[in-house]
């Protein structure tokens, strides 16, 4: 099973939705407070119900962010520069 399509879909400026979905998933990431109300140990009391999808949402942006979305090689990216240098 080859995912490449679904992140180069996801990924690319065609996608209208991609926009949006960016900016949901970093402001789930970013609104979370795993502290809560400040007290101690209420992990003990209290089931998280968020983390899970604060979690899930933080490997999304990380896998798609750290996507390449350029379709050269490194060595070919790697030649690119070094002729750029020397003209």
């Amino acid at each position: 099973m080859d995912i490449l399509p679904f992140f180069r879909h996801l990924t690319s400026a065609e996608n209208r939705h991609a926009l949006p979905m960016f900016t949901s998933l970093l402001n789930t990431v970013c609104a979370y407070d795993p502290v809560g109300l400040g007290v101690p140990y209420n992990h003990l009391l209290f089931n998280d119900s968020l983390e899970p999808l604060v979690e899930a949402a933080l490997q999304i942006l990380i896998v798609t962010l750290d996507h390449d979305t350029s379709s050269s090689t490194p060595a070919e990216s790697e030649d690119v520069s070094v002729t750029h240098i020397h003209n």
